[in-house]
């Protein structure tokens, strides 16, 4: 759909990370997102909670619930960092006239 348009917004050498999805029983999917974590208001404004959050092109990956995703930061002289291990915490929310996806996230250090 748009593609071409988006891949300028998801290169590594600026700030996207490299993903891998695991799911058992299928091939490893590889691409590109952005990592962040979001602060968000909860109870009332009685709480600031921290969300991590993946935004990538919705026709890179299929991610789905309860998926392994290891994200890899590879800095400007291509060293690549250690890998961050996440379980994706429910189906992706599609957004931008369904051109990108955006997926909750939760460290899973024992993946």
């Amino acid at each position: 759909m748009f593609d071409d348009e988006l891949e300028v917004f998801y290169s590594t050498e600026d700030f996207a990370v490299e993903c891998t999805r695991s799911r058992p029983g299928e091939t490893d999917v590889t691409f590109t997102a952005i990592l962040a974590t979001v602060d968000t208001e909860q109870f009332d404004a009685h709480a600031m909670l921290s969300k991590h959050r993946l935004q990538f092109p919705t026709a890179a990956a299929d991610l789905a619930a309860q998926d392994t995703l290891r994200t890899v930061r590879i800095n400007s002289a291509g060293v690549r960092a250690p890998a961050e291990v996440w379980r994706v915490m429910r189906s992706p929310e599609q957004v931008v006239d369904g051109a990108e996806s955006i997926a909750y996230l939760k460290p899973d250090p024992e993946a």
